[in-house]
């Protein structure tokens, strides 16, 4: 019996602990690659769990919970797209902050407004940067993973309905077998008695 407990929660628990996985491979990746050798490691990896926060998985979940269902899948293009688009622009807003913030703990020399405007809007130079930056792609791959999910779901239901068609039948065609069968034994009781 705990065996069928175990697999009901490791399936209840599967999809979460892969974004788990996933968003930690995802920071590790970050905290290794860009400080490897930095002299504050631990504010440096601080810095980007914050950035990796406020600029993909809020953003990410934002859209795959909120956005999408309240505004995508009501037909309500221009708020979800507004939405979006704004959402976009507040992430990399939070990214260009906490990379200046970044250049005030190293010591570094830096100008405010031109630093924070370079790392804030550098996605914003041209289309094709803005369509493939790295918190759009975050963004899309949202949609994604919500399509996925809602077909999951989609499929589950429909599995689920035509069990319970196949059910339904089969216990209506036992009905229909059950009077003929009593009607049946009933006439032959009533042809012995006679």
């Amino acid at each position: 019996m705990s065996l069928l407990k175990s697999g009901a929660w490791w399936s209840k628990h599967f999809e979460l602990l892969c974004h788990i996985l996933l968003w930690c491979f995802f920071l590790g990746e970050r905290w290794i690659n860009h400080y490897p050798k930095a002299e504050n490691f631990l504010l440096h990896g601080l810095v980007q769990t914050v950035i990796l926060l406020t600029t993909f998985i809020l953003p990410a979940y934002i859209n795959a919970f909120i956005f999408i269902p309240r505004y995508l899948k009501k037909a309500r293009w221009v708020q979800f797209f507004t939405f979006v688009t704004m959402m976009i622009l507040a992430a990399n807003i939070f990214r260009g902050l906490f990379v200046v913030l970044q250049f005030e703990f190293s010591n570094t020399e830096y100008n405010f407004s031109s630093e924070f405007f370079k790392w804030a809007f550098r996605d914003y130079a041209s289309l094709e940067k803005f369509v493939f930056s790295p918190t759009s792609w975050i963004i899309w791959s949202s949609f994604a993973y919500r399509l996925i999910k809602d077909w999951i779901l989609h499929e589950r239901v429909k599995s689920k309905l035509e069990s319970e068609k196949t059910h339904m039948e089969l216990a209506f065609l036992k009905a229909q077998i059950n009077p003929h069968f009593l009607f049946n034994t009933l006439n032959n009781l009533y042809a012995l008695s006679l």
